[in-house]
C-alpha cells in the first residue's frame, strides 16, 4: 500500500526518509545562552558559563576577541576581554585587559553576529548586552593620590 512506509507501518504526515522524518523532529535547535558571569579574585579572569544541550560550545569562524567587552561602573565601560580557553565546552575562561576592584558592578555585553559563538548543530549565540557578572575580586583599588593639601603653622619633614 503506498500509504505504509518502508515497515509496513501507516505514513503520517510528515514523510519518512530515512534516520530522520523530513519536517519531523529534529536534532538540537537551540543556541547556547549564558548560565552565569563571573569575575576571579584576581579582578581579572573572567568565567562564563553557558547552557547547552550538547555540552560544547565554540567559537565560530567570525570569533573576534573584541564582540565582547566588560562594563563596570567604578572601571568604565568597554573593557577589553582576551579569549584563553574552554572552546568546546561550556565553560570559557577569558582575561580582562583592566583589573576590576571588590565592590565594582559589571555587566558583559556580546555583539558578535551570526558567525562567532557556535554548538555542534550550527546554532549561533544571539548578541547579548548588560548580561550581569558575579564580582569575586578581592582586590582593594589603589589609595588615589592626595591633591590640594594645605598645611597651615608647620611643616613637612
Amino acid at each position: 500500500d503506498p500509504a505504509d512506509d518502508y515497515n509496513g507501518d501507516p505514513r503520517g504526515a510528515t514523510p519518512d526518509i530515512g534516520a530522520f522524518e523530513y519536517g519531523g523532529g529534529g536534532g538540537d535547535t537551540t543556541a547556547p545562552i549564558v548560565s552565569s558571569v563571573s569575575i576571579g579574585t584576581n579582578g581579572t579572569t573572567l568565567t562564563i558559563i553557558w547552557t547547552e544541550a550538547s555540552g560544547s560550545v565554540s567559537r565560530g569562524g567570525g570569533w573576534n576577541n573584541n564582540q565582547m567587552n566588560v562594563d563596570c561602573t567604578i572601571a568604565g565601560n568597554d573593557k577589553a576581554v582576551t579569549y584563553v580557553s574552554g572552546d568546546a565546552t561550556t565553560t570559557w575562561t577569558l582575561t580582562i585587559a583592566q583589573t576590576i576592584y571588590a565592590g565594582d558592578t559589571c555587566n558583559l555585553d556580546f555583539d558578535g553576529g551570526s558567525t562567532s559563538i557556535i554548538d555542534p548543530s550550527n546554532n549561533y549565540v544571539v548578541d547579548f548586552s548588560n548580561q550581569a557578572i558575579t564580582n569575586n575580586s578581592m582586590l582593594e583599588p589603589p589609595p588615589s593620590k592626595a591633591q590640594g593639601i594645605t598645611i597651615t603653622g608647620g611643616s613637612l619633614k
